[in-house]
């Protein structure tokens, strides 16, 4: 059973009213074809319905005469799949809504994304020699970094499983280069 918890402006999060059966198909970008490190997941629409409590939490993001300035680009969530936390700080983007014009029947037409960018934001423009890391690790002269990069996410270096937890094989910017 899917649940979403939306903030309210002061941090709070209320669980929207969904209807019986909903679901998220969600799609994803896999981090090596994502070359501009800002890819993220996102949902296909869904749908929530008009309830009291849906439009109070929501705003009243319906209404035509509601001022667009108090309506947010998107609202912060947390999506629960089976009480289990699925997606944690998400955004809950309004597409679209319908329904009739007291807006006492209808329904609003959502999607769901993570943060973009979240992991490449943090690594942009920066080397290896940038982070903070656990000292310098020298392996066989005879590969070259992106060999051991390769080699190491292969499994073959279980002597530094404990220190490294990913290797950018793919990133050929990252590596810098060293101080002469």
């Amino acid at each position: 059973m899917i649940s979403i918890k939306v903030y309210n402006t002061v941090g709070v999060p209320k669980e929207l009213q969904l209807l019986p059966g909903t679901t998220i198909d969600m799609e994803f970008l896999l981090p090596s074809f994502d070359d501009k490190l800002e890819g993220s997941d996102f949902s296909l629409p869904f749908r929530i319905p008009f309830t009291d409590h849906n439009r109070q939490l929501l705003g009243y993001a319906e209404h035509l005469n509601t001022n667009a300035i108090n309506i947010p680009e998107y609202w912060r969530c947390d999506v629960y799949d089976d009480h289990v936390l699925y997606a944690q700080d998400a955004k809950l983007k309004l597409l679209s809504h319908n329904g009739r014009f007291d807006n006492k029947d209808g329904s609003y037409n959502f999607n769901v994304s993570g943060i973009k960018g979240f992991f490449g934001t943090r690594l942009k423009g920066k080397s290896m020699k940038d982070l903070a890391l656990d000292g310098i690790i020298n392996w066989d002269a005879a590969m070259d970094s992106r060999e051991f990069s390769k080699d190491l996410m292969d499994g073959n270096q279980p002597q530094y499983e404990d220190r490294i937890t990913f290797a950018p094989v793919a990133m050929t910017d990252f590596f810098g280069y060293l101080a002469q």
